[in-house]
């Protein structure tokens, strides 16, 4: 009776640790693509806007296509790009494109104006983790 109730306890460990090594290259096969898909979409969009753009006509070209973006500071726009799948380490996970600018020299430093200019385009993640 010991045996047969070792053979199950090992059976259900066994069981565990392949479910859970299943669930890690699950997760480990989804963030390879998710990857691939955030870096063709930041040369599309590097392509496309140059350093030396206008704030201003950044953001017309996000809006032309209807995309959502923040105004985060005078010093960058967020365009969510993915969410990522919550885990155990974190609640949310956020991918964006970031548009970095170096804020125009009339007005005020720290408030975004139309003729900020580009001077490059990053991913950024943000996320809720421990």
């Amino acid at each position: 009776m010991k045996r047969r109730g070792r053979t199950l306890s090992l059976a259900v460990l066994c069981a565990l640790v392949a479910g859970f090594a299943v669930d890690v290259l699950w997760d480990w096969h989804i963030r390879k693509g998710q990857e691939k898909t955030y870096q063709t979409t930041l040369r599309s969009y590097s392509t496309d806007l140059k350093p030396g753009a206008t704030r201003k006509g950044v953001e017309e070209y996000l809006r032309t296509r209807s995309l959502a973006f923040q105004q985060r500071s005078a010093e960058s726009d967020l365009f969510l790009i993915g969410k990522g799948r919550p885990d155990w380490v974190c609640s949310q996970k956020n991918e964006y494109l970031a548009f970095h600018f170096t804020p125009a020299p009339q007005g005020v430093p720290w408030k975004a104006k139309d003729a900020d200019t580009l001077t490059r385009i990053d991913l950024h993640f943000e996320g809720r983790c421990l």
